[in-house]
């Protein structure tokens, strides 16, 4: 279904590592089979976040491609034997969180994503905040 995220998945059949990959943004939706020993495990990046990690996401509409396409090739394997060496679905987890820092510092629409997420506050109260805080110094304005 289309969501405006973008995803990392990797995926084992009866329990032999398969692929991981990146699906870009979707414009329509797409139905998938999946077997009974197929294990998928992924990560969704919030509409936006992406490119904090991967900077050709944007470009990956309607396309999944290797990860390996998109990050230094060696980044890439380690990540993928790193995930298929994980005996729990919380081992991934933990290996994911380990694994992911954006590229570049956050830019200013970034950073109010990141704290909209962290603190589910609503966007007029965060950017009430910053407003008043930032009055005198408008080049920190979000």
């Amino acid at each position: 279904m289309p969501d405006g995220c973008v995803d990392i998945l990797f995926s084992s059949l009866a329990g032999e590592p398969q692929t991981l990959s990146v699906v870009g943004l979707m414009t329509k939706a797409n139905s998938v089979e999946i077997g009974a020993e197929r294990l998928l495990f992924g990560v969704r990046f919030r509409p936006g976040m992406a490119a904090a990690f991967l900077p050709d996401a944007a470009q990956l509409n309607d396309q999944t491609v290797a990860l390996e396409d998109l990050i230094p090739a060696p980044s890439a394997k380690e990540l993928f034997a790193r995930l298929a060496d994980s005996a729990t679905l919380e081992d991934m987890l933990r290996v994911m969180d380990n694994s992911l820092r954006p590229l570049e510092p956050l830019d200013r629409g970034q950073k109010v994503l990141q704290e909209l997420t962290a603190t589910r506050s609503p966007l007029d109260s965060v950017f009430k905040e910053r407003w008043v805080k930032h009055t005198s110094d408008e080049t920190d304005m979000p």
